[in-house]
């Protein structure tokens, strides 16, 4: 009867508990930008570290290093993923638009052939373009934050090196679609084995204590791998061109 109460007249919840509803907003926007700036911060730290050892390979990790780091990627990376984060939302939006053409054109069936088929063709653009920008953006922002990694350019640099890497080798997209699937894969693999351990009566709760922290261990170590990939990618791609700047002139 209160949940019913709630769907038929909820602006009597609204007005009853408005300050509570308040005061939650403010909390839970405080909690997201806490714990963003700490990933942000975090993944500053990981990636300049990753990046200084691929470029040296006497290079030794510090706890220190770790900080000053993130400390000083902190910054080019949120300017990084305040630009980035509306393209992906734009895409987002895309997406939704075409699931709500094809729900209201196709589903329902309203309308002639031709409108339909309009509708139909209409829905799987939206659809295309919003996967197509996702995983655009998603690159972008992947190989930009690399470039970043460096500490020597700045966010208006790090965008145009993107473009010229991306332009200057092509096959960076299949390495990067390679890469993310293959953690999406193993990661896919992981979350059937926990829901598997779930079906499994008592002693399958029990397994999966013991097993979420295998596979967070396995998750974070992909994660490394996948970053130390794209970084020692792109260094590849640095020397060969450093060399082709120099070969001629010899």
């Amino acid at each position: 009867e209160l949940l019913l109460g709630i769907v038929k007249y909820p602006e009597g919840l609204i007005s009853k508990y408005l300050t509570l509803i308040f005061l939650f907003l403010i909390l839970f926007t405080i909690h997201l930008t806490v714990v963003s700036c700490l990933l942000l911060y975090c993944f500053g730290g990981k990636l300049g570290v990753l990046r200084n050892s691929a470029d040296d390979d006497r290079y030794e990790f510090r706890l220190s290093s770790f900080f000053r780091e993130a400390k000083k990627l902190f910054f080019p990376y949120l300017w990084l993923f305040s630009i980035m984060l509306p393209v992906v939302l734009l895409t987002g939006i895309f997406i939704l638009i075409g699931f709500g053409i094809y729900f209201v054109f196709i589903y329902n069936q309203q309308g002639s052939m031709a409108s339909i088929f309009f509708a139909s063709f209409l829905a799987l653009l939206f659809v295309f373009l919003g996967i197509a920008g996702s995983l655009g953006s998603l690159m972008f922002s992947s190989y930009a934050a690399v470039i970043l990694a460096d500490g020597k350019t700045g966010i208006k640099s790090s965008f145009k090196a993107t473009f010229i890497f991306i332009k200057d080798k092509p096959s960076s997209i299949l390495f990067f679609i390679g890469i993310y699937s293959a953690v999406a894969v193993i990661s896919a693999v992981l979350a059937i084995i926990h829901q598997i351990f779930l079906l499994i009566s008592a002693a399958g709760v029990l397994m999966t204590i013991p097993f979420l922290f295998v596979a967070g261990a396995v998750s974070s170590y992909l994660r490394l791998v996948m970053w130390s990939s794209f970084i020692a990618y792109y260094l590849n791609y640095h020397e060969e061109r450093e060399l082709s700047r120099i070969l001629p002139s010899v």
